[in-house]
Parts: C-alpha cells; sequence; structure tokens
C-alpha cells in the first residue's frame, strides 16, 4: 500500500473517532480538536474537489496570482485531478 492510500485510511479512521466522540458532548477534547483546525486540510481537499466535480474547470485561471496562496492550494490540490466521467 502506498503512502497516500495510508493517509485515506487514516483519514477515514480520524473521521470515525471525531464522529464517535461528538455525542459526548466532551467540550475540552472538543474545543482542541477545533484549536489545533483538526481535518481542515481535508475539509478543503474535499470542497476544491467538489467545486471542480461541479463547475467542470479547475480554476477561473490557469495559475494562480503571485501572492494568491489560497489559489496556489487550490491549483496544487486539483491540478492532475481526473474527474469521475457519469
Amino acid at each position: 500500500m502506498n503512502e497516500l492510500a495510508i493517509h485515506a485510511d487514516e483519514l477515514k479512521e480520524a473521521a470515525h473517532i471525531i464522529r464517535s466522540q461528538l455525542p459526548h458532548t466532551n467540550h475540552i477534547w472538543i474545543s482542541s480538536m477545533i484549536s489545533q483546525n483538526i481535518g481542515s486540510d481535508a475539509s478543503h481537499l474535499v470542497q476544491d474537489i467538489q467545486h471542480v466535480e461541479v463547475s467542470g474547470h479547475h480554476h477561473e485561471t490557469t495559475w494562480p496570482h503571485l501572492g494568491d496562496c489560497k489559489g496556489a492550494q487550490y491549483s496544487q490540490k486539483t491540478m492532475g485531478y481526473q474527474v469521475h466521467s457519469g
């Protein structure tokens, strides 16, 4: 199994752990997860890929403008992504 597949499995397990803790409303643990921004990168990946899937394009421009950190991250996550045909 390659490194990315291992990370994908770990992300799935992390989602299970987080969801299993939510009913307990443990404010200390939940606040810690929020303050550490746990899952934020994965969440942005999902949002960016969903945008590509819905819109059919990766970005309004081919390359992000110099200094556009959000645009650069979006481009890195979506460049080379193969849109599902369906």
